[in-house]
């Protein structure tokens, strides 16, 4: 998901599952359609606001050139994050893009965010997890959906929740504090990164 000051843009080529329908915002006439026109369409008739989607994964350039300034990335593995991060790194040429991505394992969950100018640096996601670079088990980006995975016992549903919840989090702080136009100082000061792990699961119990 990618957002430029009030211009909000889906991007996702997954199309809508019995199985999403307990974990995330569709009904049973969703099911079958693309889970990036079904989401608009609700978000148009809830907030009254325009939403352009894009029916495809984040496979090339062409798919972001018309996006810009903030990305909010939510993406079921390492080879589709490596892609964006690419992406990024190439193709927008350090003008004021914003990556913030959304991760969990099984039980902890983790939001950063990420400026082109960073790559290489410590903050860079690629350089805290080095299995963002060479983690190829998701070959065909259709698979291993966080749905799956929790069926699987790879994540808890509380934890990718909270990756989702942590990235908002970071988003409206960015937004918030005005961070596309202050000064770099500024902007240097502003959390980078949000974690939650088992130890924060159970403080809150």
């Amino acid at each position: 998901m990618l957002m430029h000051e009030r211009r909000l843009s889906l991007i996702d080529g997954d199309t809508v599952e019995v199985r999403n329908l307990d974990r995330q915002w569709f009904s049973t006439p969703d099911i079958g359609r693309y889970k990036a026109e079904a989401l608009a369409m609700r978000l148009e008739a809830e907030y009254g606001i325009k939403i352009k989607t894009s029916n495809v994964y984040v496979d090339d350039a062409t798919t972001m050139r018309d996006f810009n300034k903030v990305i909010l990335l939510a993406v079921d593995n390492h080879r589709a994050r490596a892609k964006v991060y690419e992406l990024v790194d190439n193709a927008y040429n350090h003008n004021g893009v914003v990556v913030i991505d959304c991760a969990n394992e099984l039980e902890s969950a983790t939001a950063s965010i990420y400026l082109p100018e960073w790559r290489g640096t410590e903050h860079d996601p690629r350089s805290q997890f080095p299995e963002i670079n060479v983690d190829n088990r998701a070959d065909d980006p259709t698979k291993l959906s966080c749905a799956a995975k929790v069926s699987s016992g790879e994540q808890s549903a509380f934890a990718n929740m909270s990756a989702a919840c942590l990235g908002i989090s970071l988003l409206r702080t960015w937004i918030d504090r005005d961070m596309l136009h202050a000064e770099e100082t500024v902007r240097n000061s502003i959390p980078y990164q949000h974690t939650m792990n088992p130890s924060h699961w159970r403080s809150l119990v």
